[in-house]
């Protein structure tokens, strides 16, 4: 029976699951401040692809 109430009060899962949300947040809100350097970087990397295919 103690084994039961050690898992039904255990809460790390409940810590990691705040963790990952702000991470999320975090992350997200990142890609809301440097969009346009996202894109720039992105395009540019994709330009660089395609000429280099159409150099084959």
């Amino acid at each position: 029976m103690s084994k039961l109430n050690a898992f039904k009060d255990n809460e790390s899962g409940e810590v990691n699951m705040v963790a990952i949300v702000l991470i999320i947040i975090v992350v997200i809100a990142l890609v809301a401040v440097f969009k346009d350097g996202i894109s720039d970087v992105l395009s540019a990397a994709f330009k660089k692809i395609k000429e280099a295919i159409e150099t084959l």
